[in-house]
């Protein structure tokens, strides 16, 4: 995904405490329910990837006859480079999901500031329409799904965006913005 999905609301004092580069308690209960969102994600594709493992060595059992003396000598192999793989991937989701959320935990703080350029995208596709509101602003797109957040923006006006940079994240989560100039 090229642009965060975070829908962008703050108060004053939200502003206040991001300009002096800390997040309010209101601030750092969403950054840690949005961490958590994104480890329980990991999570759940875990799940569904050992599943489908599951479902590949059973399959294999079957398809060789369901014996266990046939599946261990045939089927070693594979089931070993099938257990290999989901570790690998586990443990690499493991480090990826710490290094990720670490800032998320912390609060620490950046600014992106610039020009913005506002866009309102209409995406239809079979079952419904809806809009997504995309900001850019110094080449840093931020996306969101209510108009409100975006209301935070006039197009072609300097902003200064306070955000939290995940290291392995494509940008970065929106915490607050000021007009500038």
């Amino acid at each position: 995904m090229a642009g965060s999905i975070y829908e962008l609301s703050f108060t004053d004092d939200d502003v206040r405490a991001n300009r002096d580069g800390s997040v309010t308690d209101a601030q750092r209960e969403k950054l840690l329910n949005f961490a958590r969102q994104q480890r329980q994600n990991i999570g759940w594709g875990v799940i569904v990837f050992a599943l489908l493992i599951a479902v590949g060595i059973g399959y294999e059992f079957v398809r060789t006859g369901g014996t266990m003396e046939l599946f261990a000598r045939r089927q070693t192999p594979f089931v070993l480079i099938l257990v290999g793989v989901f570790l690998l991937i586990l443990i690499a989701l493991t480090i990826t999901t710490q290094i990720n959320t670490r800032p998320l935990k912390n609060g620490t703080i950046t600014r992106v500031e610039g020009k913005a350029k506002v866009d309102d995208i209409v995406i239809a596709n079979r079952s419904h329409k809806y809009t997504v509101y995309q900001v850019m602003v110094n080449r840093t797109v931020f996306r969101f799904y209510q108009q409100a957040s975006r209301q935070h923006f006039e197009n072609g006006r300097m902003y200064r965006v306070y955000v939290v940079k995940m290291p392995l994240y494509p940008t970065p989560i929106p915490l607050s913005s000021e007009r500038i100039r």
